[in-house]
């Protein structure tokens, strides 16, 4: 179990973590199945979403996140029948510049903000975090974003010796720390089926 209060720096993954993002995908892709007649139960559509954004992201060592939800929707559309029209292939970074957080996620990042640095790390486009960052409303003292590998070295540089600590929904829950914490950031394995857990949910010391 963990210890936040031990922490300096928490480092946060956005989506899935912070940002209710499953509840942003379908709100985006539910209404265009719809209209182009293709029909999936909630769960199926996510587990195909994640699979698709996994393929999107391997054709590549860096890809922007534009394209790889531009690439989500043209695979949906082969996947279940249909051609995306030009406004559909955007639908997805249109959706998720409006992606709400978590209903416990900005008061747990304001009792965090009183005692450690908050930091994002996310493989999304600075702009599209951007919108996030707005919704999220508690300012971050590090933003590591696409492309960041220069920002993550000197992100890195400045991290106190074992004080550090990434936080994704399969990270370990805290022992101590504000009484409230979002369950989502606690939940081991819940970012598995989309292939990110084993690679993100970690803790790190530096």
């Amino acid at each position: 179990m963990l210890d936040l209060i031990s922490y300096k720096v928490l480092s946060f993954d956005c989506y899935g973590t912070l940002i209710d993002w499953e509840e942003g995908i379908l709100s985006a892709l539910s209404p265009l199945l719809s209209r182009h007649n293709a029909h999936l139960p909630d769960d199926r559509l996510l587990e195909l979403y994640g699979g698709l954004e996994r393929k999107a992201q391997q054709q590549a060592p860096f890809v922007n996140y534009h394209n790889v939800l531009r690439k989500i929707i043209e695979d949906l559309g082969d996947r279940l029948g249909f051609s995306p029209t030009g406004s559909d292939l955007t639908i997805l970074a249109e959706s998720l510049k409006t992606w709400a957080p978590f209903p416990d996620t900005i008061p747990t990042l304001q009792a965090l903000k009183e005692s450690a640095k908050l930091a994002i790390i996310s493989n999304v486009d600075r702009d599209l975090f951007a919108h996030s960052a707005v919704h999220l409303q508690v300012p971050f003292d590090h933003v590591i974003t696409f492309p960041g590998c220069k920002n993550l070295q000197a992100f890195a540089q400045e991290l106190p010796v074992r004080s550090t600590y990434h936080w994704s929904p399969c990270a370990p829950a805290p022992t101590r720390g504000p009484e409230s914490l979002p369950r989502h950031c606690a939940c081991k394995g819940a970012m598995d089926s989309y292939g990110m857990g084993k690679s993100q949910g970690r803790q790190v010391h530096t």
